[in-house]
């Protein structure tokens, strides 16, 4: 017995030292971390073209200061039950429904759509980050937007029930060019955002050539916006690399507060190095062919859900879980995007078949006869990169690929 009891001086003086070893690591890794930082992928450009517009920068010269005004009109105006229900129906094809109430809302807001179409009429745009931390007010101008290119939609439906194909072509026109600006500038809600806008009157315009007569100069103003639309839209990466600034500022703002707390104890270098690092491995895998990129298993690296959290607890514990938490997951915006760009090359291909019709008074027998003429190259679908399918159907025809397909009737 006397013989034990040094062994257990011995044995609980190992713990003691054990338990010291253990929280001088703890402290370690909560400040320094037990790994060294981790750094974006080699040759990854994380800063935008152009850098970040604050709401006070927004000048005349740009088509945003017009745009934000839109929507400064727009933002205390609620659009009446009734007229949501119509231009709901006028959207969704209904060419014989009531229209009183979609007209009374476009004279409503008759201020802020002309204000629209001159910012459109701007050729520059560049919108502001939203949101911003110092600005509350720049929010809720996206759902306006949004709001604002449903009403140019709604117009041009009005102008097609009086046969006025040309003038529907325009506002169709304005609300992509709208939705192309809106995307511009700003991280991913805001290219969510522009995305839609521009989808609805591309969506229409769509269904206009499909089912209607298009004349010869209609048809040419179509292809240069799409052309317009296919080089200028910003691509998906952009909108992250925004995203990635809008992120460590979020950051700044909350870990540098002393009130909510510490920011060197939480390690705010740290956290833009981890903001980085995951952000630029997205942007690389973004940039690749959709049936190539595995956005999936980034966001699945750097998301902390299901993990065994305390085996992280000694190694930068803040910045990985607020990298967690900040980190969009891509495969819905991936998806869009890639949908974005098959809608706009099978329009492009569909106005193609359109003049070719009016060139031959017969649609082609097959796609390579519209190039070079009518297009400038064969369209590919972006989901997997191969042609799309085409098969004339009597006075009509069929285009299909894996995500899409459009026919029309003889």
């Amino acid at each position: 017995m006397q013989g034990m009891k040094p062994n257990v001086k011995q044995i609980a003086a190992w713990i003691c030292s054990l338990l010291c070893l253990l929280s001088l690591l703890l402290v370690i890794g909560r400040h320094w971390g037990l790994t060294p930082l981790p750094e974006p992928p080699r040759g990854v450009r994380l800063k935008p073209l152009y850098p970040p517009l604050r709401m006070k920068d927004v000048k005349p010269d740009n088509a945003a200061c017009y745009y934000l005004e839109a929507a400064r009109l727009m933002k205390n105006y609620k659009v009446s039950d009734e007229s949501l229900r119509q231009m709901g129906e006028i959207l969704q094809g209904n060419r014989t429904g009531e229209t009183a109430a979609i007209e009374q809302t476009l004279r409503d807001c008759v201020e802020s759509l002309r204000l629209v179409r001159k910012g459109v009429s701007m050729g520059f745009c560049r919108m502001p980050m939203t949101p911003e931390f110092d600005d509350k007010t720049c929010c809720p101008y996206l759902s306006k937007c949004v709001q604002m290119a449903k009403l140019f939609c709604c117009t041009g439906e009005l102008a097609r029930r009086e046969g006025k194909c040309e003038q529907a072509v325009d506002e169709y026109a304005t609300a992509m060019k709208f939705g192309r600006d809106c995307a511009v500038g700003g991280p991913l809600i805001s290219w969510l955002a522009g995305g839609t806008s521009a989808s609805l009157g591309m969506s229409h315009l769509r269904t206009l050539m499909i089912e209607d007569s298009v004349g010869t100069e209609a048809a040419g103003r179509i292809r240069d916006v799409l052309a317009d639309i296919d080089s200028t839209f910003p691509p998906l990466a952009e909108a992250l690399r925004y995203e990635l600034i809008w992120s460590k500022r979020m950051a700044d703002v909350t870990f540098t507060n002393k009130a909510v707390v510490n920011s060197r104890a939480m390690g705010l270098g740290a956290i833009h190095a981890y903001c980085n690092a995951a952000f630029g491995e997205m942007i690389v895998e973004i940039q690749k062919p959709y049936w190539q990129n595995e956005c999936k298993k980034v966001t699945e690296k750097w998301d902390l859900s299901g993990k065994r959290k305390w085996l992280l607890m000694a190694d930068r514990p803040i910045p990985r879980l607020f990298v967690s938490l900040v980190l969009p997951s891509l495969e819905t915006p991936a998806s869009s995007s890639a949908c974005f760009k098959g809608a706009v090359r099978a329009t492009a291909l569909i106005c193609a078949l359109t003049q070719y019709m009016q060139s031959h008074a017969v649609f082609p027998d097959r796609l390579d006869q519209l190039v070079p003429e009518f297009l400038t190259a064969f369209p590919l679908d972006p989901f997997d990169g191969r042609p799309f399918q085409y098969q004339r159907e009597g006075a009509g025809w069929v285009i299909w690929s894996s995500s899409l397909k459009y026919r029309k009737q003889g």
